[in-house]
């Protein structure tokens, strides 16, 4: 009876945090360039060569502290507005520094960030600690 209880929780925990999370909007190459000529888009952070993550500007329902602290997610790279998959982000930057060069950017270049490759995922930590654990298990045997 407990097992069933347990499963059933568990069964219910994972349903209800797949639900609640809400993914993020998927723009179109022109549909970024299109962005971020009007200005709705205050920063990008590229993540990789062909990922770009998108900062929108701030809107009139989000209070300054709540933009900060999205801020600070997005410059970690754990927040993100929207993403774009792009050609090759070389290019993009390039097409940017064209239209800020022609004008048509009112309020000038989104701020860029680069993802930090020295700064690795949980999964790139496994290996490690499963060699750990492994030493430790063969010391203690």
């Amino acid at each position: 009876m407990i097992a069933v209880m347990v499963v059933a929780i568990l069964i219910l925990a994972i349903i209800l945090t797949n639900t609640m999370k809400t993914e993020p909007e998927v723009l179109s190459y022109d549909s970024l360039i299109a962005k971020v000529k009007d200005g709705s888009i205050e920063a990008l952070y590229f993540n990789g060569d062909y990922i770009v993550n998108v900062l929108y500007a701030k809107d009139a329902d989000t209070t300054p502290e709540d933009y900060a602290k999205k801020v600070e997610s997005f410059k970690k790279g754990k927040y993100k507005d929207a993403t774009a998959v792009i050609t090759y982000r070389n290019n993009l930057v390039l097409a940017l520094e064209k239209l800020e060069a022609e004008g048509t950017l009112p309020d000038g270049m989104p701020t860029i960030w680069l993802n930090d490759p020295s700064e690795g995922s949980f999964w790139s930590y496994v290996p490690y600690i499963l060699s750990f654990v492994g030493i430790i298990g063969i010391g203690i045997f």
